[in-house]
């Protein structure tokens, strides 16, 4: 599809990445998910505010969507907030496995927990003493029965 009436085609492989740099600078806003190989969430929604606030955007890859036309604000507007909630969600993902794995291992020790104390119900302990007890009584009046490294 074409521009409309005295609209300018924006260029194909526009590099953004000026808009980024600057915005970054702009707001004073370091990363440290780079180290992480993660984006940096607030660095994109900074980015792409003005995308953000457009009213009646379809969702991307929607009948709506496909039907507007290539150079339609609404039509990027939408892949950018598709892209959004993508990079929120992949920001967000390590802070949520951790919880995940935080949950699980208090469950795990709960668990062990559980069946060390299920165990030590189970065992007579004064018996168990006692043959111990008689074991070695045995084993110091016959020495023959003492185990010996050779």
């Amino acid at each position: 599809m074409s521009p409309g009436h005295g609209e300018e085609a924006p260029a194909p492989h526009e590099d953004l990445s000026k808009s980024v740099a600057t915005k970054q600078a702009d707001s004073g806003h370091s990363s440290a998910w780079g180290s992480f190989g993660l984006p940096d969430a607030p660095l994109v929604k900074a980015w792409a505010a003005d995308f953000l606030d457009l009213p009646d955007i379809p969702t991307a890859g929607s009948t709506e969507w496909a039907a507007l036309d290539d150079y339609d604000p609404a039509k990027l507007a939408a892949v950018v907030r598709a892209g959004v909630a993508w990079v929120t969600e992949t920001a967000q993902l390590p802070q949520r496995l951790a919880e995940q794995l935080d949950a699980e291992n208090r469950d795990l020790a709960e668990r062990f927990k559980t069946g060390a104390q299920t165990v030590s119900r189970a065992v007579d302990w004064v018996g168990l003493s006692r043959r111990a007890k008689d074991r070695s009584d045995f084993i110091a009046e016959n020495a023959w029965a003492r185990r010996v490294a050779s």
